[in-house]
This record gives C-alpha cells, structure tokens and sequence, in this order.
C-alpha cells in the first residue's frame, strides 16, 4: 500500500483494500517509517510496526486502533525501534511467552512420552490427571502454576480419598520434574508440590478370611497367565516376599534338601526358605521355559514375571 499521512480521522474510516479478501492491507505513515494500520476485511484495525533484526524480518502489533490513539501507537512504535537500533528484538519476550506449554499440553506429553514408556500402570496416572487436574488447570500456562493451584485440588480429594490425592500429587511432582527436563517447564520455575503435606497413610492390613478363602482359591484358578497362577500359589504356601519369588531360579532349589535359596545374609550365610510338601508338589506343576533360568516366567523372553 502506498504511504499517507495517518490522522486519527482517518484511523477509523480507511477502508480495507485487497484481492479477495486474503490479502495484508497496510498504510504506512508518511511521518515515521515503518509505522503503520493494518486493516482487516472484517473492520478490525490495528496499529503495525515493520523492522528488521538479525537478519529477520518481522511485522509488530502495537494494539487495537480502537482503544490506542494514533499518538500512542506513534510513542510505542519509536520505542521498539529504539530497541532494534540495540540489536535487541522487542518480541523477544512475548515470544518467549506464546513458547509457553499450557498444563494440557504438559500432561499429553507427560503421559505420552514418559508413563507410556516407564508405566506399567500409565493408565492409573493418566486418568488422575485427566479427572483431577485438567478440568481446573488444562488452559493455565505450567510456568505459572504454584503449590497454591495444587494444594486446593489435593485437600479437596483428600476429604473423600486421601490415598488417591497423595498418589495424585505423587504423579504432578514427577509430571514437572519432567517437564524440567524435556523443556516443557522452565528449569528456574519450583515444584508446585513443593511444601504441601501429604494427608497421614497408615499400612493397611488384609487377611482372607476361612469363609473367603473357597472363593478366593476359585478366582486364582481362573486367571489365565500360568504363571502369575503358580506364583500366586506358590506365596501362599512358603510365606515368601513377592520380591524373593520373582527373582528366584529353578537353580536356586535344592530337590533334596527341600529348601529355596533366596540370598545372603548380612554374615554372607546363605539364606534357605524351607519347601513343604505342598510347595514343591506345586513347583513340579510349574512349565519351565527354554532359556528363562526364573521359576515364574515373564513376557519378555529371560525375564520374571513383573508385578504392577
């Protein structure tokens, strides 16, 4: 568009010019280069500051000609070329605010990138963030989220479920220590978990009872993973740690003296879990497989069976 004389009769009656309505409609000010308003096909108008700055070239909104004066907008327009002579881009900063991930987007790469991957049990975390945090936080930008955001949310589904906030404010901490890393959070922004008190947890003990024992030993049966069936088994007749079971080996048994070896003592003795008669009857039952040396097997081939 050719230059003319802005005045700010002119600001808002200037019509918009242009081939079908997709073209950028701009009169630059005859008073001051690269100073000018756009004008939209839709009315809109806008005040416009043209520059160029390392070797870029950029068009700058300075505001709304409906709420900026014409001599304001001339003032503001001065200024950033005031810092471009310094070599310095006057967007710098709202760039740098529009990079910004909101905590939606932190979340969907959270879940993607790192539960999916490292989870068993990503699921359980994802749907944590998607009923609790999302629906209050989603659009907030998670540089700007603080302890003061989260500990409403984690107070509030304590009063009902304490276990599951804590678990919930377990997964935010990891989410933003992550986000650290991966560039979504900025690395000087604090943990917003940070200095919120969990709600107390107490070791919650659950013993089958005789009556529930018969339907209990009717579900095991039926699950179909063999050796999640015998493993299961196999704890409830040696007394064993989950741990001990999973990591122990068919070389670990001794046949004749009736015993598991599951590690060493503090001294270097070697630790030996006794076998009853039932336990080894179950371990005969138990298939082994080629190249696996684990007595309760794995998916992944050599592996033991994992516990989510």
């Amino acid at each position: 568009m050719p230059a003319l004389k802005l005045r700010q009769d002119l600001v808002r009656t200037i019509p918009y010019v242009g081939a079908r309505g997709n073209q950028q409609c701009v009169y630059w000010d005859e008073a001051l280069e690269c100073f000018g308003l756009r004008v939209y096909p839709s009315g809109r108008r806008v005040y416009v500051c043209s520059y160029r700055v390392n070797q870029r070239k950029r068009l700058a909104t300075l505001g709304r000609a409906d709420v900026m004066s014409l001599d304001q907008a001339r003032k503001n327009a001065i200024a950033y070329l005031g810092k471009v002579a310094g070599n310095e881009d006057p967007q710098r900063e709202l760039d740098a605010l529009h990079s910004q991930k909101t905590v939606g987007e932190l979340c969907a790469a959270f879940v993607e990138n790192h539960m999916k991957k490292k989870r068993v049990n990503w699921k359980t975390g994802d749907s944590a963030l998607r009923r609790r945090i999302l629906p209050k936080l989603s659009s907030r930008l998670a540089n700007s989220i603080t302890s003061a955001d989260i500990e409403p949310i984690h107070a509030d589904v304590g009063t009902r479920h304490p276990y599951a906030a804590n678990d919930t404010l377990e997964i935010v901490r990891q989410m933003f220590n992550w986000g650290r890393v991966a560039g979504y959070v900025s690395k000087d922004v604090e943990n917003p978990t940070r200095g919120i008190v969990r709600f107390r947890e107490r070791k919650r003990k659950r013993f089958i009872t005789t009556v529930e024992m018969p339907r209990f030993i009717r579900s095991l049966e039926q699950e179909e993973n063999e050796y999640a069936r015998h493993g299961l088994w196999m704890l409830l007749l040696t007394s064993l740690r989950s741990t001990e079971l999973l990591k122990a080996k068919w070389a670990d048994i001794d046949w004749d003296m009736g015993t598991l070896f599951i590690g060493l003592t503090k001294n270097g003795e070697p630790l030996l879990a006794p076998l009853s008669d039932a336990a080894i009857s179950r371990l005969k039952l138990i298939p082994r497989m080629e190249g696996n040396p684990h007595i309760i097997c794995g998916l992944k081939p050599g592996t033991h069976l994992t516990v989510t």
